[in-house]
């Protein structure tokens, strides 16, 4: 069994690949030597990270079909799509908090959820404010960066 990592299996090949080539399911599974799966899915996630990181290129999922190289232009949608299943994880995070029956805490218990509940508001401010320009740059208002010639 080789002891280098899956996912530095894929990197190994993938950051190779040229931008928009795409890349199924079959392909993938045997440069990872494991089938779809849990352990799949972590691998290319993990490789990802590596290559947004190391190559600024970024593994798309085509649904059904298996991954692609996504074009530089395609980036902020993609980015947008990982804010909105933030936003909602952040809905449920603020659904729990306010469903929370705060005279059944302990002093400890109280004090804790307190500091939890600031630190999250003070989140959410953050990540509301960055949605928001994000929507912003996607809709075209304004450039964030000029692009380096």
């Amino acid at each position: 069994m080789d002891k280098y990592p899956e996912w530095k299996q894929l990197y190994d090949v993938a950051q190779n690949w040229q931008y928009g080539t795409q890349h199924d399911h079959a392909e993938l599974s045997a440069i990872l030597k494991l089938p779809k799966g849990t352990r799949y899915y972590q691998a290319i996630h993990r490789c990802n990270k590596e290559l947004l990181e190391k190559n600024r290129r970024c593994l798309a999922s085509v649904r059904g079909v298996g991954y692609r190289v996504a074009e530089s232009e395609e980036h902020l949608t993609l980015a947008n799509g990982e804010m909105k299943r933030a936003a909602k994880r952040m809905r449920q995070t603020k659904r729990i908090l306010d469903g929370t029956d705060l005279n059944r805490l302990s002093d400890t218990g109280l004090m804790n959820f307190k500091s939890y509940y600031d630190n999250f508001v003070r989140t959410a401010s953050v990540f509301n404010a960055d949605r928001a320009n994000l929507r912003l740059i996607a809709g075209g208002n304004f450039k964030l960066l000029e692009a380096k010639k």
